[in-house]
């Protein structure tokens, strides 16, 4: 089996050269979620301290005005975004590659907030189980 890094390499090369060149917009987009998922795996202990210190506030802030984690509202945001550009209608944004290589990254967070749910706390732990095993291998 091809290790994650390798692959992560290879999309990040064809991605850098189809955004320089300006051809095939949502490929790069694909492209940066591949690598975005490497990242995800190589950075995975530093953003989610960073992200964990950032949403404390704000999930606080957030779940006393308006009932829910800011957390989980910018990683939804995110998701969304990256699902309207990656589908088959309508044009690409050029935030696209931008947001695909930040949204594995997140996905962590949007798991504590699901975690918080007890009528998901199994699956959501089966689903960060995995996750960490993707980050690992």
């Amino acid at each position: 089996m091809i290790p994650l890094s390798v692959i992560g390499a290879v999309a990040l090369g064809i991605g850098v050269v189809c955004w320089i060149r300006k051809v095939a917009p949502r490929f790069t987009a694909w492209c940066a979620l591949i690598v975005g998922v490497a990242l995800a795996g190589w950075s995975g202990k530093f953003v989610s301290d960073a992200v964990g210190n950032a949403t404390v506030a704000a999930n606080r802030i957030g779940a006393t005005l308006i009932g829910v984690g800011l957390g989980t509202a910018v990683v939804v945001a995110a998701v969304m975004w990256l699902y309207l550009d990656l589908r088959k209608k309508g044009k690409v944004s050029k935030a696209a590659p931008f947001v695909a290589l930040v949204v594995p990254s997140l996905l962590p967070v949007l798991f504590v907030a699901l975690m918080t749910i007890p009528a998901l706390h199994d699956a959501t732990g089966q689903v960060r189980e995995y996750y960490t095993q993707l980050k690992r291998g």
